[in-house]
């Protein structure tokens, strides 16, 4: 099953994408519980608190998989390491970046300060 997904611990929340959502998982299960995750703060968290919720958001064609992720990565507050982790130019040539201007646009209602 390929899709975008969400990992959560704690009040840490990272977001993935997967051709093979049921092996990603296991890794980064495997990669928390020998404390060897490439994301310091989920480990972090991991170590702290010790429970995962790892959660398959929606599922979509191979080709979309980058642009949703890049989409929920700058949409959502999250732990990933840099929005830029997919790519600064991810998606324009996808046919919904009109929506993903659309969803910058709201960003500031979404992350109230």
């Amino acid at each position: 099953m390929k899709g975008i997904y969400r990992i959560s611990i704690g009040s840490s929340v990272y977001f993935g994408r997967s051709v093979n959502l049921h092996r990603r998982k296991l890794e980064h299960l495997r990669f928390l519980r020998q404390g060897i995750h490439f994301n310091k703060k989920l480990q972090h968290s991991y170590d702290k608190h010790g429970r995962v919720s790892f959660f398959v958001m929606f599922q979509c064609d191979e080709d979309d998989l980058e642009f949703f992720e890049q989409l929920v990565i700058d949409t959502l507050p999250n732990c990933n390491v840099s929005d830029a982790s997919v790519g600064a130019s991810s998606g324009k040539n996808h046919p919904m970046y009109g929506k993903v201007g659309a969803m910058r646009g709201r960003k500031g209602s979404l992350h109230p300060t």
